[in-house]
């Protein structure tokens, strides 16, 4: 596992999980914690997991809204600005194979990035 910053903040951070043998599918997965707390470790299992099973996975981070601070839509620029990094800077990251998860208010933000950057459902199907 490999961290990278997307941004000028220390939140703004992901993990890169590289799959021994890699099966040609990227997932972006995003953490939880109701926009004000949570952090991309504890996602290392799952993400760990899935690089297991050949999937290459970046665990985000993003700027957490505390005390009036990064309201939205920082969150929805953050994950939108690592998901513009990954594919600039990583090469193996391309538009046409990724995926995007989460829980809580991670599943809030893939779904963003799904209906924002996606590719319709039916090319993702065979995630």
């Amino acid at each position: 596992m490999k961290t990278f910053n997307y941004g000028e903040d220390e939140l703004q951070a992901l993990d890169l999980y590289q799959p021994k043998e890699w099966n040609g599918k990227t997932l972006v997965l995003i953490h939880g914690g109701g926009w004000w707390q949570g952090d991309k470790g504890k996602e290392k299992e799952v993400a760990t997991g899935l690089a297991a099973e050949g999937y290459q996975v970046a665990a985000l981070n993003y700027r957490l809204a505390i005390q009036a601070k990064n309201l939205f839509p920082t969150q929805n620029e953050d994950v939108e600005a690592a998901y513009t990094w990954l594919l600039k800077n990583i090469p193996d990251f391309k538009a046409d194979n990724i995926a995007f998860i989460g829980g809580s208010t991670g599943g809030h933000l893939a779904a963003f990035l799904g209906l924002t950057k996606g590719a319709p459902l039916s090319a993702c199907q065979d995630f």
